[in-house]
């Protein structure tokens, strides 16, 4: 398992024109947290479960993630 990136996040978040209440409503992750993570340089401080939350509300949108912690892949939803 890997974990998303910080880069990968304010990417997707970007992508999707989602504000931090967008993404924190559809994960469920509160605001504050969404923006540390965006501004931190290393997520190690954060707990694995609050990463997945915002990971899988970005990636059921059709956003894809790749494991190199950089690539962000658009794949629209049927």
């Amino acid at each position: 398992m890997y974990l998303i990136s910080a880069e990968q996040i304010r990417a997707s978040r970007a992508v999707l024109k989602w504000s931090y209440n967008d993404l924190a409503a559809k994960s469920m992750v509160s605001k504050s947290t969404i923006v540390r993570v965006e501004n931190s340089e290393t997520l190690t401080n954060f707990k694995i479960e609050t990463l997945e939350k915002i990971r899988i509300a970005l990636e059921s949108t059709g956003v894809i993630h790749l494991p190199d912690s950089r690539t962000v892949i658009i794949n629209k939803k049927s």
